[in-house]
């Protein structure tokens, strides 16, 4: 990915970052009281979900909201260390060169999963209208769900913990 990336910002050399955009997963998108609100009539998913533990969130949080945050709004990069000089909470601020550009990845190579409670009330004061009326299934994270499951539970095991 990072060489596709490289590649997309290569027209501008000043590129020392690459910054991805965020969508909320927050914990009323999936569960209310221990059921799922979105029925889609998939048994299949319900049977999957039920054999993800409990202690693994990001797989069992399926629910995200359709809108994207705007912009580099609470964004995260990839930094070049060989270019950037100042970084400042996830943003490169100063470049060794001094131009300093930070490129925003395309949504087709990839987002930001931004797991919460709830939304932050000081960042977004329409929560409701901006993140939570719309929401879509988003299961990506399952590429990795059996891997990440059997080594978790053998970790767990490993120190006596189950």
């Amino acid at each position: 990915m990072m060489e596709d990336l490289v590649n997309a910002s290569a027209s501008n050399p000043n590129t020392i970052g690459w910054h991805f955009r965020h969508v909320y997963f927050l914990d009323g998108m999936t569960k209310h009281g221990g059921v799922a609100l979105h029925d889609h009539g998939e048994e299949a998913m319900t049977e999957i979900l039920a054999n993800i533990p409990e202690h693994l969130h990001m797989l069992n949080h399926i629910y995200r909201s359709a809108n994207h945050a705007a912009g580099a709004s609470q964004t995260k990069s990839f930094i070049d260390p060989e270019k950037a000089s100042i970084v400042f909470s996830h943003w490169p601020t100063a470049s060794l060169n001094g131009t300093n550009l930070n490129h925003e990845v395309s949504l087709s190579v990839g987002q930001l999963h931004h797991y919460r409670r709830n939304c932050d009330p000081e960042v977004y004061r329409d929560c409701e209208g901006q993140f939570l009326r719309d929401t879509v299934r988003d299961t990506s994270v399952w590429k990795w769900k059996d891997e990440v499951t059997r080594k978790s539970l053998n970790v767990l095991n490993e120190l006596g913990l189950i």
